[in-house]
């Protein structure tokens, strides 16, 4: 069995930090590019859910700008995200980041896709809606249906979109993010993702009614690629509350972390613990808090904005799964600080 875990996923943003991401965006060189209508509007229905981070988004801005020697690297994102600007263009080169504007109007409503973040287990995807006629906040939706370039069904075992609500009240202009949880079992690489958005709608506050202001079709097509993970294989055994566990394998790429469990362990902590994994509960003794670099110098890697975690191969294993807050320099790692301060350091070896 495989649970999601969202517990503190999708924190809110300050104003500040995402006044700073939306400035880098619209800082890019301008794309000569032309709005596309749609010859026959379609007009469908779907469903809702919530908001995600800017923080990969701010970074793909950046890296896009600074490789092109047209902007210089802001200091407060440096600062926000402990990562050096070569990093950064590095992780722009490899595809991780890509910024690449597509604009469709339908139902005088513009949207725009502003970019992309991407690795081998998540997707972030960010848009701005400009809508003069209707009023734009934190409760308004956009619903959409996903096909694929070859034909084939691909999952996601979560999904999560929303407008960001800025705190300024309703206006006719939004910035829309979906974050997509990639699936172990499917192959999303070099395959080109068609992400239609049918309805603009808005939901009345506290999980009130929604109500459909506009249908459409609004057409995107996004290529993904993403670059293997770092994978560690480890078999080391640490003590976990007196608990042996083993710690079977490690994969690290720049925006996430997966460590794999020996699942017998894991049981025989979650007994110890008396919590119930199967129904949600919650181990902090496995959570990856900290990154030691070969350098010395440590990464904080705060709460994460969410992931999965569970049981594979009929219990042999114990996966979890972070989305990181903060870019990991996956080269430069040496250890992984699991449960926090007074938790086990493991080294990559």
């Amino acid at each position: 069995m495989r649970q999601s875990e969202w517990r503190a996923a999708y924190p809110q943003i300050s104003k500040t930090f995402h006044q700073r991401v939306l400035t880098t965006l619209h800082q890019l060189p301008e794309q000569p590019e032309q709005p596309v209508q749609p010859e026959q509007p379609v007009q469908r229905k779907n469903k809702k859910s919530m908001v995600a981070v800017i923080t990969a988004m701010v970074l793909l801005g950046s890296a896009t700008a600074a490789a092109a020697g047209i902007l210089p690297w802001p200091q407060q994102l440096l600062q926000r995200l402990d990562a050096e600007p070569e990093v950064l263009e590095q992780m722009g080169q490899q595809g991780v980041l890509q910024a690449e504007p597509q604009i469709v109007c339908d139902q005088n409503v513009t949207v725009a896709f502003e970019g992309k973040a991407e690795d081998d287990n998540m997707i972030y995807l960010l848009f701005r809606v400009n809508a003069p006629d209707y009023a734009l906040d934190g409760d308004s939706l956009m619903h959409f249906k996903i096909s694929w370039s070859d034909g084939k069904e691909r999952q996601f075992p979560s999904i999560s979109w929303g407008f960001v609500d800025e705190g300024k009240g309703a206006g006719p202009e939004g910035e829309l993010e979906i974050w997509m949880s990639k699936s172990d079992e499917e192959d999303y690489n070099d395959v080109t993702m068609q992400l239609e958005f049918v309805e603009l709608a808005q939901s009345e506050p506290k999980a009130g009614p929604v109500h459909v202001l506009a249908q459409g079709s609004w057409v995107f097509e996004i290529p993904l690629h993403s670059q293997a993970a770092q994978m560690y294989e480890l078999q080391q055994t640490v003590q976990m509350d007196g608990v042996a566990v083993q710690i079977a394998r490690v994969a690290l790429s720049p925006l996430s972390c997966v460590i794999w469990y020996n699942g017998a362990d894991v049981r025989q902590l979650e007994q110890q613990e008396g919590v119930d994994l199967d129904h949600l509960d919650y181990l902090p003794q496995l959570e990856p808090t900290a990154i030691l670099y070969q350098d010395g110098t440590w990464l904080n890697l705060g709460y994460g904005y969410g992931g999965s975690e569970g049981f594979e191969q009929r219990e042999q294993l114990y996966m979890k799964k972070v989305i990181l807050e903060k870019v990991l320099e996956v080269e430069n790692v040496q250890a992984i600080q699991l449960g926090g301060d007074d938790g086990v350091l493991v080294e990559l070896e």
